[in-house]
């Protein structure tokens, strides 16, 4: 397969590339903590199965300092003593707003507080759109 068919097809599209890297970088101007947007984005490609952007978010992950066992356990993040409370919401309202219908949500309680426990919950949903949206974006075009 020719790996570089996916960025050409998306760099092809001038204009989809402009608004989601306008959108991007709204998002990546937000004043939220980056480690853990940077958790964020790994969790909700992990749960959309986005190798790619999971690859680049655990490397960015890592630069920042995240540590091995974190990163390892944020698949389990609800049984593990690794999160703090505010990431643990965070991560909550991730995976909620990622699986929108059909999934049992563990984390619904997690949500309905989320606005009054977490003073930047719309700028949390915009952060888990973006990564959506992004993963839905590779996806579509054939990953890497």
């Amino acid at each position: 397969m020719n790996t570089s068919a996916p960025l050409d097809m998306l760099r092809s599209d001038q204009k989809t590339m402009q608004a989601l890297e306008a959108l991007e970088t709204y998002v990546n101007s937000l004043e939220l903590d980056p480690l853990l947007v940077e958790l964020v984005r790994i969790r909700v490609s992990q749960m959309n199965g986005c190798g790619f952007c999971l690859s680049m978010h655990l490397k960015r992950a890592r630069r920042l300092g995240e540590t091995q066992a974190r990163l390892e356990h944020v698949t389990v993040w609800r049984d593990s003593l690794l999160f703090s409370e505010e990431e643990r919401i965070v991560l909550g309202l991730a995976e909620y707003l990622t699986a929108i219908c059909g999934v049992e949500r563990r984390s619904q309680w997690q949500v309905n507080l989320s606005p009054i426990l977490v003073p930047d919950h719309l700028h949390w949903t915009m952060v888990i759109a973006m990564i959506n949206t992004w993963n839905r974006v590779m996806l579509s075009v054939g990953e890497l």
